[in-house]
């Protein structure tokens, strides 16, 4: 090792890897003299635990973005990526796309809002990278008609809508209401890639109430109804 000109303390060694290798062991071994009370010295010699450095030609950087809405597609940094890496937030599997060897996207899932959740870099030798912590931002779920008046056997059309296209697996939409056997209805889903869903509605028995209307990540709608 050769000992740095202008801080004496400071120690550098220049190792070449030899050709197809891309990694090695090492120890550190100092030699020093120790002095007794009497004045007598002794030649002393400390080794350190064996080392391992690896070379990385992979990693990743950043998050363009720390927090947005479900459906957003978010921009991942770094260098070594692949088109078979994939991007997993909260332990669920985002919807990724290869873009270079510098670059990835992935679109956030439906997931709860308000929350922070790990995101990982998935592929490679070394298994799972930390990218950071992403925060989903609470979204509009838009609801029209915001009421509805309809008379008993007659049918009408609900449309649900958001702000960006639906992640893989698309948004289910809970509905819920206190006169279940005034409205007759099936199940709701805003499909993947999709932004907007209709879903038929028809009156049953007569009945004032109102729909409670959910989905992971948007803020919860109240629908008043009237069937007579």
């Amino acid at each position: 090792m050769v000992q740095d000109p202008v801080n004496s303390f400071l120690w550098s060694c220049d190792y070449k890897l030899p050709t197809g290798f891309d990694e090695a062991t090492y120890y550190f071994e100092a030699s020093y003299l120790k002095e007794k009370d009497n004045g007598a010295q002794s030649q002393r010699t400390l080794k350190s635990d064996l080392q391992v450095f690896r070379l990385e030609n992979r990693y990743v950087g950043n998050l363009a973005s720390y927090r947005g809405p479900v459906g957003v597609e978010i921009a991942v940094q770094g260098r070594g990526l692949t088109k078979y890496d994939s991007i997993t937030i909260g332990e669920e599997q985002a919807s990724t796309r290869y873009l270079s060897e510098n670059e990835l996207r992935f679109t956030i899932p439906s997931l709860p809002a308000g929350v922070d959740y790990p995101v990982q870099l998935i592929g490679g030798p070394h298994g799972a990278l930390d990218i950071g912590n992403f925060r989903v931002d609470e979204s509009v779920l838009s609801v029209v008609p915001n009421s509805l008046d309809i008379q008993s056997g007659d049918s009408a059309t609900i449309l649900f809508k958001i702000d960006y296209e639906a992640p893989s697996g698309g948004i289910p939409i809970d509905i819920k209401t206190n006169i279940p056997k005034s409205l007759i209805m099936p199940e709701a889903l805003i499909a993947e890639g999709d932004k907007t869903v209709n879903i038929p509605v028809r009156g049953g028995e007569a009945g004032v109430g109102k729909m409670i209307i959910t989905a992971s990540g948007y803020e919860p709608v109240e629908v008043p109804v009237k069937v007579f």
